[in-house]
């Protein structure tokens, strides 16, 4: 991974993940960080079907990365639409 110059951000970035995940190298806490993302965008899937899902909840739950919408929409509809 390119750290150096325009890309020192990413040691930053790296070193805090490492914190909140636990991890003591920047390559364990890579391979953690891809199974983290992997396993929460199946939950995240999952979650937005489930019946406790609000429109406030998806918008906590959502990030630039994955979002998710929930919108609940309801219609009435008599006849045709027709007025003849």
């Amino acid at each position: 991974m390119n750290t150096s110059d325009d890309y020192e951000w990413r040691l930053d970035l790296y070193d805090r993940a490492a914190d909140r995940l636990g991890e003591n190298t920047r390559t364990r806490t890579i391979d953690e960080s891809c199974a983290f993302t992997l396993a929460m965008l199946d939950n995240l899937e999952e979650a937005i079907d489930h019946p406790g899902m609000t429109e406030e909840l998806a918008a906590v739950l959502s990030t630039d990365t994955a979002r998710l919408t929930y919108e609940v929409t309801t219609d009435v509809a008599i006849g045709d639409g027709n007025s003849e």
